[in-house]
């Protein structure tokens, strides 16, 4: 019987993103998709941008969030040799005299200086900002390398594995022993097999054929 780390339920944003983590730390890794040709995940334009909301903030914590995600996508660029991180600037038309105002007494703080490029008297053009498609790529790469299996349905009905050859072999005794098992159903991660060493990781609201949405929670996993 095969034993890895983690299954993983769901080859979205979140799941290949866990993926590529699991696989930079030397981790064993399961994928189990449908493979739907419609999904949030695909729609997803996958914006990174420092400046949001109403009121135009800072989002907390963005310095150290933005140098990680260059980290990351460089990494996953040069595995793939392929250009997945897009660095776009943002213009931000003003609405009114109100709105040249306030941007102008942004410009005279520290913190919003780095990401004001330009300024006039009809916009704002706004850098530090984006898109990834982290999904590119990374289904043939990990499917070659065996790591994903597919299925038809999701829930407690589902129809099984898929007869792809490159499918993971065993997957019914995969998540047995030591490994640490990413499951939709009650959204826990139980770690070492133990039912009662639980640890909740992330919260949605699943439906009948929805997939986990695994949040890249890395740092606490790996």
């Amino acid at each position: 019987m095969k034993k890895i780390d983690y299954l993983i339920v769901g080859q979205g944003i979140s799941g290949t993103s866990f993926a590529w983590r699991a696989y930079f730390a030397k981790q064993s890794f399961i994928i189990i998709d449908n493979e739907k040709s419609v999904t949030a995940s695909k729609a997803a334009l996958g914006i990174y941008n420092p400046i949001t909301g109403r009121k135009f903030n800072i989002s907390w914590n963005y310095n150290n969030l933005l140098n990680e995600l260059n980290e990351f996508y460089s990494d996953v660029e040069n595995k793939l040799n392929v250009n997945i991180l897009h660095k776009k600037n943002i213009f931000r038309p003003f609405k009114n005299s109100s709105d040249n105002n306030e941007w102008n007494v942004r410009l005279s703080s520290k913190k919003y200086q780095k990401y004001i490029k330009e300024i006039n008297e009809v916009g704002v053009l706004t850098n530090g900002s984006g898109y990834g498609v982290i999904l590119k790529g990374a289904r043939s790469m990990f499917q070659k390398r065996g790591k994903v299996a597919l299925i038809s349905t999701y829930g407690p009905q589902g129809s099984g594995l898929s007869k792809n050859k490159n499918a993971a072999p065993n997957l019914q005794g995969s998540c047995q022993g030591n490994s640490r098992t990413i499951t939709n159903r009650g959204l826990r991660v139980l770690l070492g097999g133990n039912k009662n060493n639980k640890k909740l990781i992330t919260s949605t609201t699943p439906t009948r054929h929805q997939h986990l949405l695994l949040a890249p929670l890395t740092s606490l996993l790996l």
